[in-house]
């Protein structure tokens, strides 16, 4: 026993490596980010595959470990959130005439060649079966949702004039309306 004026003894720290079957965790974490199918492939029981996901999402520890490899796979990816905006921008803000002219009759596809990236980013998929070729583009309203929440537009506690939004969502209505009736190749005379 330490007398008076003896310094204290010093705390013994528990050090220990990082549990392989939490390490496992981490790793299978971030591929989907459910935590009870992760505990799962990870190795933990079925019967406690829930709760334990739930505990080691809380701890700390493991929870620096996510942080740490989602930062590290963000670098390996070269994915930022300033690049996912972009992108996302692309869709919201795309114009479909970038893509094709048309009139009352007639929707011709422009060249490939002269399209530009914002307008490419904007196309999930090209189909050209049964004749025609049907052009079917991102959801841009989706698109528009995701940045607005980013930029906060979305908080309810936020309260604004909505018509510029309608007015908006009404003519991207009217332009994929345009375009899903499918378009004609553009032919070059």
């Amino acid at each position: 026993m330490a007398g008076k004026g003896a310094p204290p003894k010093p705390i013994k720290r528990r050090t220990w490596n990082f549990p392989v079957k939490r390490q496992r965790f981490v790793e299978e974490y971030i591929k989907d980010f459910n935590a009870t199918q992760a505990a799962l492939r990870a190795g933990y029981s079925k019967a406690s595959a829930y709760s334990t996901g739930a505990a080691l999402l809380m701890d700390p520890v493991v929870s620096q470990k996510i942080q740490d490899a989602l930062t590290e796979r963000s670098k390996r990816c070269q994915i930022d959130a300033d690049r996912v905006v972009l992108e996302l921008a692309a869709i919201a803000f795309s114009d479909v005439s970038g893509l094709a002219e048309w009139n009352g009759q007639k929707v011709v596809l422009k060249d490939s060649q002269g399209l530009s990236p914002e307008v490419t980013k904007a196309i999930q998929s090209l189909d050209s079966s049964r004749g025609n070729v049907s052009v079917k583009l991102h959801d841009k309203l989706r698109a528009l949702e995701l940045l607005m929440r980013h930029l906060g537009i979305l908080d309810p506690r936020r309260v604004g004039d909505a018509s510029e939004l309608l007015e908006l969502v009404r003519t991207i209505q009217e332009s994929r309306a345009r375009l899903e009736g499918g378009c004609e190749e553009s032919s070059t005379d």
